[in-house]
């Protein structure tokens, strides 16, 4: 085998192979060279891709290719006549039985890489199933779809521990088992306008960091505690102070104060004062706007 044309190089992958198959002995008859044998031979031998040739008695140092179309040199020890060599042609390309590096050639079979690893590989592009124990990758971009044959995980480099995963918009058909805090996002503000699709319910927490938690009822944001949900408890008297409650944004605090406890003259009345939207103080009076030593249960709230 060589490679040609002169001058090329292996570094610059600009040479192709020529190659010769002869064998070791000259084409013989009862013991003697049999030119007209070999030339037999090297006529009906002659295909597109390979040319045979033969040393003839006047030249046997040389092999001549039918019509003289090319020589080369007798290989053979004592350069004897009959001499068959077949090759690809000294100005042919004989990669076609190789892997050329410039891949203008393709496999034609499966390979078999004898278990070594293949290094500094730039994109593989899979038309059927890439098997493997473990896969190891920087960037992993699938055009359709994960397959596994039971569950899933998402492992550490080490695989001795899950790895978190900062996934866009993720569908689960099936429950979902949280074995950690859940986070969701700070968008939703109390009565906006909202949507869900079709199936399902939307949640998110409120815009203004507090962590409160709404719901998306009927296109509307709505805590999930309900639109007035009760913030605190107190047991009051007259002039009690209560505290406003801390609503988050968009609810507004409220009071609702249920007198107990108490006696007036059935001709009196009752007049009971917590307004506004706090803090409050409570009034338990009569008609007369006297103490009348009641006592009661307020509850504050935030309404939305």
């Amino acid at each position: 085998m060589n490679m040609l044309p002169a001058g090329c190089t292996e570094t610059a992958g600009n040479c192709h192979v020529s190659w010769i198959f002869y064998p070791s002995l000259p084409y013989t008859r009862n013991g003697k060279p049999d030119v007209s044998g070999a030339a037999q031979i090297a006529v009906a031998a002659n295909s597109q891709d390979v040319q045979f040739g033969y040393s003839s008695t006047r030249n046997a140092a040389t092999i001549s290719g039918l019509n003289g179309a090319w020589t080369a040199n007798n290989p053979l020890t004592g350069t004897p006549a009959a001499a068959i060599l077949a090759t690809n042609g000294q100005n042919s390309d004989g990669n076609s039985l190789y892997i050329r590096r410039d891949g203008s050639l393709t496999w034609t079979g499966d390979q078999n890489v004898n278990g070594v690893s293949l290094h500094n590989v730039n994109s593989i592009d899979a038309t059927g199933t890439i098997a493997a124990p473990a896969v190891s990758a920087s960037n992993v971009d699938v055009s359709n779809a994960v397959r596994t044959p039971s569950t899933l995980y998402v492992q550490n480099s080490a695989g001795t521990a899950p790895a978190p995963i900062d996934a866009g918009a993720a569908a689960v058909h099936g429950n979902a088992t949280v074995y950690g805090a859940l986070e969701v996002a700070n968008i939703a503000t109390p009565r906006a306008s909202c949507t869900s699709t079709a199936g399902t319910t939307r949640v998110a927490a409120n815009a203004d960091g507090s962590g409160q938690l709404l719901s998306c009822l009927y296109n509307q944001w709505v805590p999930v505690s309900g639109p007035a949900p009760r913030y605190q408890y107190y047991t009051v008297g007259y002039g009690s102070y209560v505290p406003a409650p801390q609503c988050s944004a968009g609810g507004s605090p409220q009071i609702l104060l249920v007198p107990q406890s108490f006696y007036v003259n059935t001709t009196a009345q009752i007049n009971a004062y917590s307004s506004g939207t706090g803090p409050w103080t409570v009034y338990l009076t009569d008609g007369s706007n006297a103490n009348i030593g009641a006592q009661g249960v307020v509850e504050t709230y935030c309404a939305y």
